[in-house]
């Protein structure tokens, strides 16, 4: 794995002032993130195998700002921004444009019985996977190309969610094919 930081400190305004580029090339990330005391959790060979990243970093101690974002994973790839802000929570704002994700390599299959469970309780059990979210502020628009997700394809997602405190509010979630169906979401 390699992994370069260039960039400088400086003073902008009286406030300490940070301009960093972050670029790293990995052909065994899982390793590289082992070594980093992060395990994340595998659900298919060859997942977190190679990675590369690429952004720039312009921030103070309260403000970051992040962009081009540039990453690939495995077989993903995405470009965006990610803004951040500390408030009393932690403020993101967040742009991202993924050519395709397969989410059960990254995601835990549903058991036996969740399986039998009807629709809307294993929505449910997916929307709750995302209470880590209620720990800050989010605002996200997003796009995905190809996205696989319990072996369902879903084809050209656009979202919009902003999140605050214990509220998801979906202002917008397309999905332009899912088995042949148009998807739109919003509430």
């Amino acid at each position: 794995t390699d992994f370069v930081i260039s960039g400088d400190v400086f003073e902008n305004n009286q406030l300490l002032t940070y301009r960093f580029n972050v670029k790293s090339l990995s052909q065994d990330f899982l390793k590289f993130l082992d070594q980093l005391g992060i395990r994340p959790k595998t659900y298919a060979p060859a997942t977190y195998s190679n990675a590369n990243f690429n952004f720039d970093v312009l921030g103070t101690l309260k403000h970051a700002n992040i962009q081009p974002l540039t990453f690939t994973i495995d077989k993903t790839s995405a470009n965006g921004y990610v803004e951040i802000m500390k408030n009393d929570r932690i403020d993101l704002s967040v742009l991202l444009n993924i050519d395709n994700i397969n989410f059960d390599h990254y995601l835990p299959p549903f058991t036996e019985e969740e399986k039998k469970l009807s629709f809307d309780k294993r929505l449910n059990l997916v929307l709750n996977k995302l209470k880590f979210m209620q720990d800050y502020n989010i605002k996200s628009e997003s796009k995905i190309d190809l996205a696989i997700y319990h072996q369902f394809a879903l084809e050209k997602i656009n979202f919009q969610i902003n999140t605050t405190q214990d509220k998801i509010k979906v202002k917008k979630f397309n999905v332009e094919n899912i088995n042949d169906a148009n998807l739109d979401l919003s509430g």
